[in-house]
């Protein structure tokens, strides 16, 4: 069987044992993953998944299932899936959204939380998370870059723009 013939048919294979095209929220992949967020998980047949030519691994987090594939093999097996199940192509940021839309509201409340936490760096001193600023407070930054000084949320929030 030649390489492509294998992609090919993990490709159906995985559409087939994620519960079909009709139980996938959105689909993008990684530099080692298939990345998708699934309507209804327990769709999903995990253990023929495992069994399938080019998984390596499999596991679920932050609402995403994410099949392992390998490096230079996931690329080319997701771009068969998203053909054959008539999938619209996605990055990981538009799936971390649909995973986060798919949460209810404590997680998310609990996942915005967690995100916010203040870390300390010796050589600076507290910083905040620049992703963790921009989901507590749901806006686009334009004046910082990866992070900012401590400061409180409402002195932070008149920077924002709520396009």
């Amino acid at each position: 069987m030649t390489k492509e013939e294998r992609y090919q048919k993990s490709a159906e294979q995985l559409l087939k044992l994620v519960g079909g095209k009709e139980n996938i929220i959105s689909a993008a992949h990684c530099a080692t993953r298939l990345r998708l967020v699934l309507k209804e998980e327990a769709k999903a047949n995990v253990e023929e998944i495992l069994k399938v030519d080019l998984v390596k691994g499999q596991f679920a987090n932050g609402g995403q299932f994410q099949i392992i594939i390998g490096s230079g093999t996931v690329n080319e097996v997701y771009k068969r899936f998203i053909e054959i199940g008539g999938i619209a192509e996605a990055s990981k940021d538009d799936v971390k959204q649909a995973a986060v839309q798919k949460m209810n509201p404590v997680q998310r409340f609990s996942k915005n939380t967690i995100r916010c936490i203040c870390t300390i760096n010796s050589s600076i001193g507290c910083k905040w998370s620049y992703d963790g600023i921009e989901q507590c407070i749901n806006c686009k930054w334009s004046i910082f870059y990866r992070s900012i000084s401590c400061r409180s949320i409402s002195n932070i929030s008149r920077f924002c723009s709520n396009d």
